[in-house]
């Protein structure tokens, strides 16, 4: 998937690709705004209408995922739009 994360000062994009089978996540991010970039990975789950990523075992948050035609929204508890993304 192609993302655009809002919950950063600066907005933050890349490629993620998602293997739910091995509840793995792997892929790049860039802040253009600052001239950074970056490598993702770590475990993923869908728990009923949320997805849950850990970057290591200690930490982990859950959004909420709406679909809205080929756009997907991740929404936080507090009821913000904190990321839209896009199957390639």
């Amino acid at each position: 998937m192609t993302f655009e994360s809002y919950a950063h000062a600066n907005l933050v994009s890349g490629t993620a690709t998602f293997d739910l089978k091995n509840h793995s996540l792997t892929g790049t991010w860039e802040a253009a705004a600052v001239n950074k970039k970056g490598d993702i990975s770590g475990l993923v789950e869908a728990k009923a209408d949320q997805w849950c990523f850990k970057r290591d075992p200690n930490k982990e948050f859950c959004n909420f995922v709406y679909k809205d035609g080929d756009d997907i929204y991740e929404v936080s508890s507090s009821k913000v739009v904190v990321a839209k993304e896009k199957k390639q």
